[in-house]
């Protein structure tokens, strides 16, 4: 997939799912290696109206819980 269909795809995602999800997303994305897609998926998220206060408590309780 390019990386343009790539941040297509993040943008719908961010606006169709919950916070917790998101941050589930962006912790794997992370964990990949794959940082600016994290971003994206984050940015998208916010301009979607999503709280990225609870994206960000919700991906530090999903890394703690991890290790």
């Amino acid at each position: 997939m390019k990386a343009d269909q790539r941040i297509a795809l993040l943008a719908d995602l961010a606006a169709s799912w919950e916070e917790s999800e998101i941050a589930h997303a962006a912790d794997k994305l992370a964990r990949a290696g794959m940082e600016a897609e994290m971003e994206a998926l984050i940015r998208y998220a916010r301009r979607a109206g999503k709280d990225s206060t609870e994206v960000a408590v919700a991906l530090a309780m999903r890394r703690v819980r991890l290790g």
